[in-house]
């Protein structure tokens, strides 16, 4: 029968871990049979584990992250630079106030419209929580882009 005192100790420690409940159950079964350094080697060796998984994860994750961002701002760019060039040379053509007024307009709809179908396609093609980030902080709707 393992000692009282290290048991409770051993089994407290684990149990305010951030391991699985799968590694904690075994940790567990272990503690049952005894408690001793070796035992708590093996806690500490499998936090270890724990936090190099983690870490590795979360890598993996910001570099699926990053490369995700990338490529709709890379997309968005491309298209709003052929829309931006276009624009610019119409405008470079008009003299009169009130038809600038209307291109400007229409600008910004083109714009709302790019903003928009990429949103649309970050929510169905999104695999991170890019789409998440997208869709709080994108104002589609908003016509302030002038």
């Amino acid at each position: 029968m393992p000692s009282k005192p290290s048991y409770d100790a051993f089994v407290s420690a684990v149990n305010r871990s951030f391991l699985s409940e799968e590694a904690k159950n075994s940790l567990y079964e272990a503690a049952a049979r005894g408690v001793d350094r070796k035992l708590w080697g093996r806690f500490n060796d499998e936090l270890i584990a724990s936090i190099v998984h983690a870490e590795g994860e979360e890598h993996r994750f910001a570099k699926n992250l990053d490369e995700e961002i990338n490529r709709y701002t890379q997309l968005y760019e491309r298209e709003k630079s052929v829309i931006d060039r276009a624009f610019h040379d119409e405008l470079a053509k008009i003299d009169d106030e009130a038809t600038k007024q209307m291109k400007w307009k229409e600008y910004q709809k083109k714009i709302q419209g790019l903003q928009a179908r990429l949103v649309k396609e970050v929510r169905m093609t999104s695999t991170s929580v890019l789409h998440e980030v997208i869709l709080a902080t994108v104002p589609v709707n908003e016509g302030n882009y002038s």
